[in-house]
C-alpha cells in the first residue's frame, strides 16, 4: 500500500526546494517538507532535511474526473468539454455530497439531478469535480505524510 512512483515530479520537487532555498523561504536543512503537486495524478513529495525525496504518494484524481466523465452513464448529463471556471457554490455541493455520501453516490446524483432537470450540464461538472476534489483532498489530507511534516 505504500508503494508508489514518479514520472517526473522528482526534478519539479527538487527545483521548487531549490529556488525556495536560493529565495529564503525555506531554511536550508529544514526537515519535515512536503510537496503537494495537483494535477490528473495529485501527489504529495516528502523531502528529508538533505533535500532527498524519501516517499510520496499519488492519486488519480484528474483522470478519474474524465474517466467518469466520458465513459459511465454521467457522460450523457455532463457538457462535451469540462469546464475552465466551476460554478463555485456548485462545486461546493459536490464536496458535501462526497462527505456526507461518499463519492460513487456524488456521482449517481450528477445523473440524478440531470434526470431532475435541476442544474444545467456545466452546474452538472463543477458539482462532479467539487465531489472528486474533496475526495481526492480529504484522503491526501489524511496521509501520515502530512500528519508530521509541512505543505509547501
Amino acid at each position: 500500500m505504500r508503494a508508489d512512483v514518479m514520472r517526473g515530479e522528482e526534478c519539479g520537487t527538487l527545483g521548487a526546494l531549490a529556488e525556495l532555498t536560493r529565495g529564503g523561504l525555506l531554511e536550508p536543512g529544514q526537515e519535515g517538507l512536503v510537496f503537494v503537486w495537483p494535477g490528473s495524478h495529485s501527489k504529495l513529495v516528502e523531502v528529508d532535511g538533505q533535500g532527498r525525496i524519501t516517499r510520496s504518494q499519488t492519486t488519480l484524481a484528474g483522470e478519474l474526473i474524465q474517466s467518469v466523465a466520458r465513459h459511465t452513464s454521467i457522460a450523457a448529463s455532463l457538457p462535451a468539454e469540462l469546464p475552465l471556471a466551476l460554478d463555485i457554490e456548485t462545486a461546493e455541493a459536490g464536496a458535501r455530497g462526497t462527505q456526507g455520501q461518499g463519492l460513487e453516490r456524488a456521482a449517481f446524483l450528477v445523473r440524478v439531478a440531470a434526470l431532475l432537470g435541476t442544474m444545467s450540464p456545466e452546474q452538472l461538472a463543477s458539482f462532479w469535480v467539487g465531489a472528486v476534489v474533496a475526495d481526492d483532498v480529504g484522503h491526501l489530507a489524511r496521509h501520515p505524510i502530512l500528519a508530521r511534516s509541512r505543505p509547501v
